[in-house]
């Protein structure tokens, strides 16, 4: 069977797929990894949420670990890489999942948040809010979570593929999607394979970070890919 290569600019560009175009042969092989752009298929998205409606099987694990009486309001679902870091909350927001693949750095890092807040089995509750630590290391059971709760989704690493498929499926493709704005440190090269406007979804908003508390929402075609290193004297 002959092949062609395909997706050769990058994780998360996109490569015309032009050179398919006007092959004559009755089967093609074409090869790549990542295909980390969503201008492949955007256009594909509801039939690609029903195909990725969650198992009963894996429901049922998913219901293992979260009943539907610890969630009250509207979840947010924070998904918190080690090494990066966000914070916010949304207007209504009633239940916040904290997700990370380091649980115990995740639950030292926002021990500030938790001041003053009432332990409960799963995580802690305030007046106002639920912060829940989901205890499951399966990543098909985070994708069902995100799948049912998350109506809305703040991303700390924004090149992370499994949150970028959180936002994805969050509430059915109906949720709505915040990322840290910076993705690429300083001579990684990731910015030359990230194009944000490629990457990202339309609807998603990026986040400028002034400060600790004091973020701006800006445009995709905004984004900076990190911040720019001070000139020493």
């Amino acid at each position: 069977m002959p092949t062609i290569k395909l997706h050769e600019k990058g994780c998360c560009r996109f490569s015309s797929l032009g050179a398919l175009m006007g092959r004559n042969e009755t089967a093609l092989l074409g090869t790549g990894r990542y295909f980390q752009s969503h201008l492949y298929f955007s256009h594909l998205r509801t039939e690609i949420l029903k195909w990725m409606q969650p198992s009963k099987n894996v429901t049922a694990e998913a219901e293992k670990v979260l009943r539907k009486r610890d969630v009250s309001g509207n979840v947010l679902c924070v998904h918190a890489r080690r090494g990066d870091f966000i914070h916010g909350q949304a207007d209504k927001i009633g239940t916040v999942f904290l997700f990370s693949n380091d649980p115990g750095w995740l639950n030292s890092t926002f021990s500030a948040v938790f001041h003053g807040a009432n332990r409960i089995s799963n995580g802690y509750k305030t007046s106002s809010l639920r912060y829940i630590f989901p205890d499951t290391k399966s990543n098909f059971v985070t994708l069902v979570l995100a799948h049912f709760y998350c109506n809305r989704v703040l991303i700390t690493a924004p090149p992370s593929t499994f949150a970028w498929f959180m936002g994805f499926l969050a509430a059915n493709g109906t949720g709505k999607v915040h990322f840290s704005e910076t993705y690429a440190k300083p001579g990684g090269g990731l910015e030359k394979q990230l194009i944000p406007s490629e990457f990202f979804l339309p609807d998603w908003v990026p986040l400028r970070m002034h400060d600790t508390s004091n973020f701006e929402e800006i445009r995709i075609d905004e984004i900076r890919p990190f911040i720019p290193l001070k000139n020493k004297a």
